[in-house]
């Protein structure tokens, strides 16, 4: 579990380094906030158990079967600082694969959450909570797929970092690019309804990198270059 962590917060520091090298290349006042804005994002995501499994079990990647769709508002602390407050709920995927090692097809798992959460913004850096109220989701094995729904699933509290960076923007807001990593810091199993071999250390704790982009219409009022 702990090398999935790190992994994944090395790829997620990585992507977003990269991209904050660049910020501000197209003239952007690096001393000067985003104004409030509000707007829409789409993300597509892939992941994987980080919890511990079983013997005989092993964890892998999986895709997310759509997309992840988010409402995204952005508040300023200060006009002269770039650090403030993202607030966003979205429908998200939480896919990873379990496979039995000695062999056969790999069960292809994809929940999906409504997602809540706030995270602290600063300088193109994100780092915050979500908590993720379940739907239900999906099991692929070969040829075979079957739905299920929420019924035993917990809130799942998770641990997000990411960054929040723009690409173009214009008098009417901006187009960004969203990079987010989650853990989930709670089992997704809800205590009283685990199926059994998934309670305690085995409860499922899906992590996840998503890559998305928005649009934040600015909400201020103000016309002209920034």
């Amino acid at each position: 579990m702990n090398k999935v962590i790190c992994i994944f917060t090395f790829l997620v520091f990585i992507s977003s380094l990269s991209f904050a090298q660049n910020y501000g290349d197209d003239g952007y006042s690096m001393n000067k906030n985003d104004p409030m804005g509000a707007g829409l994002y789409l993300g597509y995501k892939f992941g994987v158990n980080a919890a511990k499994v079983p013997s005989g079990i092993e964890n892998g990647m999986g895709l997310a079967k759509m997309i992840d769709i988010g409402l995204e508002g952005y508040l300023p602390f200060d006009p002269t600082s770039r650090m403030g407050m993202l607030f966003q709920i979205a429908y998200a995927n939480y896919p990873y694969e379990l496979s039995n090692v000695s062999g056969g097809d790999p069960q292809e798992y994809n929940y999906t959450n409504i997602d809540i959460a706030a995270q602290f913004y600063v300088s193109g850096f994100t780092v915050g909570l979500i908590a993720g109220f379940p739907t239900g989701g999906t099991i692929d094995i070969a040829d075979f797929s079957d739905d299920f729904t929420s019924d035993g699933l917990g809130t799942m509290l998770s641990l997000a970092l990411g960054g929040h960076f723009n690409l173009f923007k214009n008098d009417l807001g901006r187009m960004i690019l969203k990079i987010q990593g989650t853990y989930a810091i709670t089992g997704q199993w809800a205590d009283d309804y685990a199926p059994q071999g998934q309670t305690g250390n085995f409860n499922y704790h899906p992590a996840s990198l998503m890559f998305g982009l928005g649009w934040i219409f600015d909400l201020d009022g103000k016309k002209g270059p920034r």
